[in-house]
């Protein structure tokens, strides 16, 4: 039933209207006409109170218009007394009008679950057209809050062709819900109709875009989105922007997608596959380094879209150019497993780079092509995965897995055979380099597993013979030595020349002069091209023919030696004056030993020339020079050994030129300075003896005997009962009764004995002679701490080698030290600041380390394994001390010229030099071509990793550095040598970084829909 408000004031008792009993209800009614419901509420409620009729119309309409009063008041006793009505009077008219005033209310009041339940009771037609629009919307609105989307739709749907100021926002909701329902052309229409609507203009046209794009309709997102951002009160340019960028990814015109994704991406935070857009329009656009920061971003889900990033990844640094970043992206894309095709096709672009960069630092291009070629065994790739096996163990460093990569195959034929050959020495040459002489030898032995190359097979054995010389099995080396030599193959090889060399010296170990040297004449007739091996080897024979007393060959070979003219020419005509000496040319001896007093002024040799040429002036009677080079002697060289016995060849020159007085102050000047010193105190008093016996003073010279105890016989005699049978034993090598004997002479003679100093050195060797290192050594520092003679050198060289070998290595610097003062011979000396610069190093001196390896360098003739040495004491202990630019010439020098541990660590010690110094691209360099040597460290190449991590993380390249320490987090063999904890450590640095500079997302205000009722 159809109702209005003015049909409520009519009445057709007028004449009521006027009774006293009336007046009040129609007060009531005027006031609720002008509006004034609180004075009207309480005229109603008068009324009623007077009345007091039930069946009386007016009586009931107070009621009524009492309650209608309370609900425009928001009186909360309104519904209740309304309700009350209802109850009271169940037939009345009013009844759909009251329903739609309380659900009003409820409206009002945000009520919306009773606003639905009072508005759900009633029908279109209960309604007055004119309401019948509030209706509508009122009622769909409060089901939408309530979620029942169902009946919003249908209410809503009711106003659509209306006119009333509720028809926008019912088209606009009912718009919404098709929209949230996905029936977009029905949303369509309705926003489209609100467009210019001023009202709406802050979110339909992001509604429309938004229809525009779900619909596929690109071209008209494209077309549109402009006005939208053109909208100066649209509250999501940024999703608008995202819209617009995502119209253009999906036409595929990436360059102006990215201006739009860009916009976006400033203001928000990028979900996964917005990373992906991103990073692959940026591919497309060959913005290549731009993809992988975005792409990146998506990687770290395994799944399909995280496969397809980490792939385009890959393809990104390949197109830059970038191969090891590449390599290690397709080896990540080649681990997920949501794409087959991906996997597989990532794999094999893992292999391929890994065999071109051909660093191989865990030799991923082998096992990658096994593990393709065992996941994919039927690939059509099959043929070029073993052509690039072939090539791969024809060049990886890592030889053993090669090698048992190899013999995985079924059958090997010729090309493999000959790569499994090359392999083989290889893997011998590096376990040789890294001194696993065993392992080596059984490397090498395996090249004749399949001997396609004779030369190889023939090398083979030379190195399986100088593993055996190196570990002091000189019999089984020159057994191999000579199969060597003997193999046709051999006499193309070079080394066949160094075996002669390498051969005599094996003889020479074992004793065997004779074939020693006629090893070493072999090799200098070979035409060797060695400089350094030639000299030696003329040495050596001159030697070996020196002790045997051929003096003649022996001058030959000294002058072959000094025909090289090299450093060690002085030495040469040392021993070539002391050969002329002993064959009796004595003149020859004297002008050769002259020479290196005039050419060689600095000599090592000069002092033992010196002293050689005043024993010879001495011996054939030419006193006043002799004197003179005594005096030379004894001036020039204040610390010599042979100090002594200068002082006491001059004081026998003065005795044979009969200057008696000058001779005996000589004499008793040695003998106050050496009284305690048997030998040399024996020949001083006697020599004194002569002189007062020269003189005819016989008082005189029995004082001296009884004076000096060293020429008392009887007590010698005495003395001898105890010393000279521990002697002997001594020199029968009988060390256990030797040992012994000592002993007893020590507890008899400790105090005073003659021959103490010298029984602590026979002791000491004795010990050593019976493995009894400790008193060995014990008896050695006694030694030296007694007196300083002849025996002195080789007691201080035991005891510092001793204590190096223990790696006691204050110790050892403090013998070394004494070794250097009592040196008299150049290898002696140089013997002594070897060890000195090794024990300062481990004693962390590293001041006085580089300083003797200073001196060590300046040596001639040194090998390479000392000169490697030398330069790595210098080198390292340069860079300890932060003297960079001084370390890093030795540092190259080890590079260039060594394979071993050292090289390895120089080459990263120059790295870290750059790194220190901000010279990133030169330590990236230094690095790559530390991947690059052979033999390869693990320790090294981890360490370098590291390292270039760290110089991607100067440079806020976190990819490449995380893909770098992912190689060592997964690769590296050793677990509790720091590098793991290192890597570790670094790894969680990177992440920490990627997290500080991912974007946040910004909130975006709420939209709310006013509708005006006024």
């Amino acid at each position: 039933m159809a109702f209005a408000i003015s049909s409520f004031l009519v009445f057709s008792q007028k004449t009521d209207k006027y009774t006293s009993l009336y007046d009040g209800y129609f007060r009531g009614e005027e006031l609720y006409s002008n509006l004034q419901y609180g004075a009207a509420k309480k005229e109603f409620r008068s009324f009623i109170n007077l009345c007091n009729n039930y069946n009386d119309p007016l009586y009931q309409k107070a009621l009524f218009y009492e309650g209608l009063s309370g609900l425009e008041l928001y009186n909360s006793d309104a519904i209740d007394l309304l309700m009350n009505y209802n109850r009271l009077y169940p037939e009345n008219i009013h009844r759909s009008f009251i329903n739609f005033k309380i659900g009003n209310s409820f409206f009002q009041d945000e009520t919306y679950d009773d606003a639905q339940l009072w508005l759900s009771k009633l029908n279109a037609g209960d309604i007055d057209s004119s309401l019948q629009e509030e209706f509508y919307f009122k009622l769909g609105y409060s089901a939408l809050q309530n979620e029942d989307f169902e009946a919003a739709i249908n209410a809503f749907r009711e106003n659509l062709k209306g006119s009333s100021q509720y028809v926008p926002p019912s088209k606009y909701f009912f718009g919404h819900l098709c929209y949230e329902r996905g029936s977009y052309q029905l949303a369509l229409e309705q926003f489209i109709a609100l467009e210019k609507n001023t009202n709406y203009c802050g979110i339909v046209p992001y509604y429309i875009v938004q229809i525009y794009h779900k619909q596929g309709d690109y071209d008209a997102v494209i077309e549109y989105a402009p006005t939208v951002l053109a909208c100066k009160l649209i509250n999501h340019e940024k999703d608008v922007n995202h819209i617009i960028g995502n119209a253009y990814y999906n036409k595929r015109l990436y360059s102006d997608a990215l201006s739009y994704l860009f916009k976006y991406a400033k203001k928000s935070r990028l979900s996964r596959h917005d990373a992906y857009q991103i990073g692959y329009a940026m591919f497309e656009t060959k913005a290549y380094e731009g993809a992988i920061s975005y792409l990146d971003q998506v990687v770290r889900v395994d799944d399909s879209l995280g496969q397809i990033a980490m792939y385009k990844i890959a393809e990104c640094y390949q197109l830059i150019d970038q191969l090891l970043p590449a390599r290690s992206a397709f080896e990540n894309a080649s681990q997920m497993s949501a794409i087959s095709k991906i996997k597989e096709d990532a794999l094999y672009n893992f292999a391929v780079i890994s065999f071109a960069v051909d660093i191989n630092p865990y030799d991923e291009s082998v096992r990658a092509f096994e593990n393709y070629l065992s996941e994919y065994p039927n690939s059509s790739r099959k043929s070029d995965v073993y052509q690039y096996l072939i090539n791969a163990y024809s060049s990886t460093s890592n030889y053993k897995k090669a090698i048992a990569s190899l013999k995985k195959l079924p059958k090997l034929d010729t090309r493999l055979k000959r790569v499994y050959q090359t392999l083989s020495y290889n893997r011998g040459v590096e376990l040789f380099q890294k001194r696993l002489y065993n392992s080596s030898i059984a490397a090498f032995a395996a090249v004749n597993d399949h001997p396609i190359d004779p030369e190889l097979a023939a090398l083979s054995r030379y190195w399986i013979a100088d593993a055996y010389y190196r570990q002091d099995k000189m019999q089984e080396a020159i057994a191999n030595y000579k199969l060597f030599i003997s193999a046709p193959a051999s006499n193309a090889i070079p080394e066949k020349i160094d075996a002669y060399y390498n051969m005599a010296y094996a003889y020479k170990e074992l004793d065997s002069e004779s074939r020693a040297s006629e090893n070493f004449r072999i090799y200098l007739q070979s035409n060797p091209k060695n400089t350094r091996k030639e000299v030696d080897a003329c040495f050596r024979v001159a030697d070996i023919f020196y002790l045997d007393k051929e003096n003649a060959l022996a001058i030959e070979f000294y002058e072959k030696a000094l025909a090289y003219n090299t450093l060690l020419n002085d030495k040469a005509l040392y021993y070539v004056a002391k050969a002329y000496g002993y064959s009796g040319e004595g003149a020859v001896k004297v002008s050769k030993l002259k020479e290196i007093l005039t050419a060689y002024p600095i000599s090592k040799y000069t002092m033992n020339a010196t002293y050689e040429l005043a024993n010879t002036y001495s011996s054939i009677g030419n006193n006043d020079e002799a004197l003179l080079y005594y005096d030379n002697l004894i001036v020039d060289f204040p610390n010599s050994p042979f100090l002594t016995q200068a002082k006491i060849g001059k004081a026998n020159c003065y005795l044979k030129k009969w200057q008696y007085e000058k001779a005996e102050l000589a004499y008793l000047k040695v003998l106050s300075e050496h009284e305690n010193e048997n030998d040399v105190c024996e020949i001083a008093a006697k020599g004194l003896v002569d002189v007062y016996t020269a003189q005819q003073k016989p008082q005189k010279a029995a004082q001296v005997v009884e004076r000096y105890s060293c020429i008392n016989y009887t007590d010698d005699e005495k003395e001898n009962l105890f010393y000279t049978p521990a002697l002997q034993a001594y020199l029968d090598t009988s060390y256990f009764e030797a040992i012994e004997k000592f002993q007893v002479y020590l507890g008899s003679f400790s105090e005073n004995g003659q021959y103490i100093a010298e029984t602590y050195y026979y002791l000491g060797t004795s010990y050593l002679s019976v493995n009894d290192t400790l008193n060995g050594i014990e008896n050695y520092k006694r030694f030296l701490d007694a007196t300083s003679n002849a025996y002195s050198e080789a007691a201080a060289r035991r005891v510092a080698n001793h204590y190096y070998t223990k790696k006691d290595y204050i110790n050892a610097l403090k013998y070394y030290q004494r070794l250097e003062q009592l040196a008299t011979t150049p290898s002696t000396q140089f013997i002594s600041r070897f060890g000195i610069m090794r024990a300062s190093y481990f004693t962390e001196d590293y001041q006085k380390s580089q300083m003797y390896a200073a001196l060590v360098l300046e040596a001639p003739a040194l090998d390479d394994t000392q000169q490697a040495e030398a330069n790595y004491a210098y080198g390292i202990s340069a860079f300890r001390q932060e003297q960079y630019e001084e370390a890093l010439t030795p540092l190259k020098w080890l590079v260039d010229h060594t394979t071993t541990f050292m090289g390895s660590e120089a080459k990263y010690t120059m790295a870290y030099i750059h790194y220190i110094q901000d010279e990133l691209n030169t330590a990236g360099i230094e690095i790559q071509e530390l991947l690059k040597m052979k033999p390869s460290y693990d320790y090294w190449i981890a360490k370098s990793l590291i390292l270039k991590s760290k110089i991607f993380i100067k440079q806020k390249d976190y990819v490449q550095a995380e893909q770098n320490l992912k190689s060592v987090k997964e690769h590296y063999p050793i677990k509790d040598d720091g590098i793991i904890e290192d890597a570790n450590l670094l790894w969680q640095e990177i992440i920490l970084l990627k997290e500080a500079e991912e974007n946040k997302e910004e909130e975006s205000p709420e939209t709310k829909i006013e509708i005006n009722e006024e």
